[in-house]
């Protein structure tokens, strides 16, 4: 295998892969973490040039959505930067207890490439506390999809104005926390300066609190905005002051009725 171009493995290795993922969707496998992962895995074997390429297609999407599963993460991959953790580019928490994991944000530090994240139902954990986990992303990370979390207007803000690449947002039910350490307020946020797509879900009077929608400027401006019908009903002004400011790039407006905005990970 020596002999040939190591563009030429990649290339083999892509097209093999693509035979598996055709494979598991006619199947309706799932694509989470699993070592072995449907035979993905054993490509490593055939010499050192197929390693990387391996890697890079087996780790691009990591589900971690139960103890089980961050578990045998923990357990079997090191804490390391330039290791398998740099491969994964979507990553998905949810319907976890992540305080009964103990160090386990140092394992979060290690997904420096991460380009999509989510964070959905984590308890033990608030959006102040994932902020830190977030910043070794900050040169990749473009979509990011947050909910059911404790957050403060401020949190939010300070959050956005440190991804600077972020090009898509979804939020819902976010809980208010008034007890909560807060960062240093920002002046810039790039998110809200482009046409950028931002989806809100469950912002009613009920579930979020008045003045937790306060962390997106009125002169905002998005390229699509997708909201349900209880956010633009209790905040007639604001999404008003959004179209107004979006009057030039807007391209795509969706106001969701009985449904929800944002569809949980699977």
């Amino acid at each position: 295998m020596k002999d040939f171009p190591q563009e030429l493995v990649d290339e083999v290795i892509g097209r093999l892969f693509d035979i598996v993922e055709k494979d598991n969707r006619w199947q309706g496998s799932s694509r989470r973490f699993c070592p072995g992962w449907h035979g993905i895995s054993r490509y490593s074997l055939v010499s050192r040039a197929w390693v990387s390429p391996t890697q890079k297609h087996h780790f691009n999407h990591l589900h971690l959505d139960s103890p089980s599963a961050t578990n045998r993460w923990r357990v079997r991959i090191p804490f390391d930067p330039t290791g398998v953790s740099r491969h994964v580019r979507k990553l998905v928490l949810g319907d976890l207890d992540l305080s009964d994991f103990e160090g386990f944000e140092a394992y979060m530090r290690a997904f420096i490439q991460v380009e999509s994240l989510t964070v959905i139902d984590c308890t033990g954990v608030s959006l102040y506390v994932t902020m830190e986990w977030f910043l070794p992303m900050k040169s990749s990370m473009v979509e990011l999809q947050v909910g059911e979390l404790s957050a403060t207007p401020l949190t939010i803000t300070s959050l956005l104005a440190a991804l600077p690449l972020l090009n898509c947002v979804e939020i819902y039910e976010l809980r208010q926390s008034d007890n909560e350490t807060t960062p240093p307020a920002t002046t810039r946020i790039p998110f809200f300066e482009g046409a950028n797509r931002l989806t809100l879900c469950s912002f009613d009077n009920r579930s979020c609190p008045e003045g937790l929608l306060d962390w997106i400027p009125p002169s905002a401006r998005f390229g699509h905005l997708d909201i349900d019908t209880e956010c633009a009903l209790h905040h007639p002004d604001l999404v008003n002051q959004w179209l107004a400011s979006s009057c030039e790039t807007l391209t795509n407006l969706t106001i969701r009725w009985g449904e929800p905005c944002m569809c949980r990970p699977k």
